[in-house]
């Protein structure tokens, strides 16, 4: 009896070609700078050449694809940034600070700046175009979602961010500002928000910033009293899960209720 042949969708027939494809452009990228770093080509010139591919496939993939490809498109691009940062901290020993120390000033130059590249890789994905951002199910580099937190201001049309039980605080992901999570001041439109470990400041912040929110999740965070005058600013909120130790108060589920009316659904 014949055996029967699994036939794939046009779908994925298409995308995945994309993350090898891009799996070879970043390579030969990353070579390129190599090469012109050390025939002594001024830095600046090199990063310009950076932001042009950065541009040039960003417009490729963005605005020649239908947008509903849009939200595997940034999955895949997430993901294989990030595979290629740990195959690169895997096979090359200039991670450790012992052989860093031993290199030349040069070396250290040209680790750094191979480094930096593959971290603004990830602004490929800053674009207004795209409305969900969901890699809760992804291995992902730490490093390559805190880089792209810089670009938030690039993604103001995104309604669903899902970073799942990526440790915020751990990873200093909503860091790179004086105050904690004022990366999110640019994502107003969001509508659905799931962040694991976060601090108080990144609380003041999302309830100050993403007031559209009708879902939120805070996964492995404390919530105290403040905590809750806090998320009680959000006053469209339908859908409430935290994950708190200690656990919330009566009185901050009490305030809750009395300030949610159209909270249907809290797991605390």
């Amino acid at each position: 009896m014949p055996t029967k042949k699994c036939v794939k969708n046009l779908e994925d027939i298409c995308l995945q070609l994309i993350p090898i494809n891009l799996q070879n452009l970043i390579h030969n990228l990353l070579n390129k700078v190599k090469t012109q770093y050390e025939a002594g080509v001024p830095k600046r010139k090199i990063n310009y050449n950076i932001e042009l591919f950065i541009c040039e496939y960003k417009e490729r993939l963005f605005y020649s694809i239908p947008a509903h490809f849009h939200y595997r498109l940034t999955r895949d691009l997430i993901s294989t940034i990030s595979k290629l940062v740990s195959e690169r901290k895997l096979k090359n020993p200039f991670h450790e600070r012992e052989v860093i120390a031993k290199q030349s000033s040069i070396d250290r130059q040209l680790t750094w700046l191979l480094d930096e590249t593959l971290q603004k890789l990830v602004s490929i994905v800053a674009n207004d175009a795209v409305k969900v951002l969901d890699i809760s199910d992804l291995m992902v580099s730490p490093c390559i979602m805190k880089s792209l937190s810089t670009y938030f201001c690039d993604m103001e049309r995104l309604q669903t961010l899902n970073y799942g039980k990526l440790d915020s605080t751990v990873h200093n992901l909503f860091e790179t500002c004086d105050m904690s999570g004022m990366e999110l001041q640019f994502l107003n439109k969001l509508t659905a928000l799931h962040l694991s470990n976060v601090n108080q400041e990144t609380i003041k912040s999302i309830s100050t910033f993403n007031t559209e929110l009708t879902s939120l999740t805070l996964l492995n965070t404390v919530i105290d009293d403040e905590s809750i005058d806090c998320i009680n600013n959000l006053k469209k909120l339908r859908s409430l899960y935290l994950d708190s130790t200690p656990p919330i108060t009566p009185y901050g589920y009490a305030e809750l209720i009395r300030n949610l009316p159209d909270l249907r659904n809290e797991f605390i």
